[in-house]
């Protein structure tokens, strides 16, 4: 007994060890990719892919999840959003398996990417159900998720002419739950400030300077208790327009400088041609004329190069939207399929039913015919029985009273009534014609009595032609001798 229950125990924590030793496994190939992103950026890409592919081959899917969202991340960071859109398609496979957090970030990834590639409808869709998964959280955890939900969502809406008067809603909707965070969490101060950054990169977009200039001022408020650079490149860009309108051209041309050191140090290049381009023109007011040549040079390969990503970008996920149609169009028609199948096995059933019902129908019409049939032969059988019985009791009662006048016509209505019973009397040729009287009174059922009052007779007499009539039709003497006429 203490044997069996060691082995089940044995066998419920194995799956357990083996669990925990893939995420072990996993964590350890993980967290080298994430020390060799702050190094070399391809090394920590490849070390990514092994940990996913390790996931994969141990069917250990939080590995997968995990790794993939890294992946995402790292292909926006580096401006291949149509990669960055694929893997967040493949890891959407694997939704059964995603937690309400990793199901909001899955949503904004894909949606960042389909903003900056102009999907803008289809990142609107992505965007409301990130949206919905994320107000299904509970506790702290759901403000900053729908939070960052909201602010992506104001930067969709700002990017379109038509929609643009929604982006400062959801900007503030995003503001609103980051201030309501809690002072100790970490991660308050820089939520606040990425928002306000977006919202002052709204407003001067919108040429509203004031506003902006607001905006950044109170993000300045935040920047010293950062703890990554989340908004700091758009905050040193916008702070730079600001003071190259102002006509502080070298205070304009360091925070344009700070910005594109983030951006090489981060390896990112979405912003890069936006950055030359402004240090081309504040180094051509500056008059600085190799460094205005090389922001120059650097702004044109970008643009270039930026150019023939976008391009491809677009054709790849032009493709990419082309084939999720066409799978979703497959994955339909099994519906529809399947739809239509069930469709002809209910109408066959239907029709199944129907001919059996119909069948027993029939069966049961058959039935009440040939019932109805013997209702009527036996009402016509009732009625012929209750016309006998009439006569009968009509032909009794004349019988009666021909006994009862001594009328010798009394034997031939007998006759008459009783045709079979006379005949078998007939057989008994010695019957004279008052022993067939007499027989004719036993079988009306008459007493002794009675027939010798009616046949002016003493009852000796009758008691004695009974006597004659039991030895010559020798009846038994256990036998009723009115019983056995009857039978006759």
């Amino acid at each position: 007994m203490k044997c069996s229950l060691f082995f089940l125990g044995l066998l419920g924590i194995l799956p357990l060890v083996y669990s925990q030793s893939k995420q072990v496994e996993f964590d350890s190939l993980f967290q080298k990719a994430i020390r060799l992103d702050a190094i070399a950026s391809p090394q920590a890409f490849t070390a990514a892919i092994k940990a996913i592919t390790y996931a994969e081959q141990t069917a250990y899917n939080p590995g997968i999840l995990k790794g993939t969202l890294w992946i995402c991340e790292h292909y926006i960071r580096n401006g291949n959003d149509a990669q960055a859109l694929l893997f967040a398609a493949k890891a959407e496979k694997k939704e059964p398996f995603l937690k309400g957090d990793s199901s909001v970030k899955l949503k904004r990834i894909k949606a960042r990417s389909l903003i900056r590639m102009g999907f803008y409808e289809e990142a609107d869709k992505t965007l409301q159900e990130a949206l919905t998964y994320a107000l299904k959280l509970k506790g702290d955890k759901n403000i900053p998720l729908l939070g960052a939900v909201y602010t992506d969502m104001g930067t969709n809406y700002a990017e379109r002419n038509v929609t643009s008067h929604l982006a400062i809603e959801y900007y503030q909707k995003g503001l609103q739950l980051f201030q309501k965070m809690k002072d100790s969490d970490p991660l308050k101060p820089q939520y606040t400030f990425w928002v306000l950054v977006k919202i002052a990169s709204f407003y001067r977009k919108q040429r509203h300077p004031a506003k902006a200039r607001q905006y950044l001022k109170t993000a300045a408020l935040y920047s010293g208790q950062l703890k990554n650079n989340l908004g700091k490149t758009d905050f040193y860009y916008n702070k730079g327009i600001e003071s190259n309108t102002e006509g502080k051209i070298d205070e304009a041309k360091q925070y344009f400088q700070n910005a594109l050191d983030i951006v090489k140090r981060e390896r990112k290049i979405t912003c890069k041609k936006e950055l030359y381009y402004e240090l081309f023109r504040v180094c051509q007011n500056l008059k600085k004329t190799d460094s205005c040549r090389y922001y120059r040079q650097q702004y044109i390969l970008y643009s270039d190069s930026l150019h023939q990503m976008y391009r491809k970008d677009a054709s790849a996920a032009l493709r990419f939207f082309e084939k999720e149609k066409q799978q979703e169009i497959r994955e339909r028609s099994v519906v529809y399929f399947l739809i239509l199948l069930i469709c002809i096995l209910l109408i066959l059933v239907g029709i199944t039913k129907l001919f059996r019902d119909h069948k027993k129908f029939i069966i049961l019409l058959e039935e009440k015919i040939a019932i109805e049939e013997r209702l009527q032969k036996n009402e016509s059988n009732l009625n012929q029985i209750k016309k006998k019985n009439n006569l009968e009791v009509g032909t009794t009662v004349t019988l009666r009273r021909l006994v009862k006048e001594g009328n010798p016509a009394f034997l031939i209505e007998f006759k008459k009534l009783y045709p079979d019973f006379y005949d078998r009397l007939l057989v008994y040729n010695s019957e004279t014609g008052n022993d067939m009287k007499f027989c004719a009174l036993i079988r009306l059922n008459y007493t002794t009595i009675q027939m010798a009052k009616y046949t002016k007779s003493t009852i000796r007499a009758v008691e004695s032609r009974k006597y004659r009539l039991r030895k010559k039709f020798n009846i038994p003497k256990d036998k009723n001798i009115y019983e056995w006429f009857q039978e006759f």
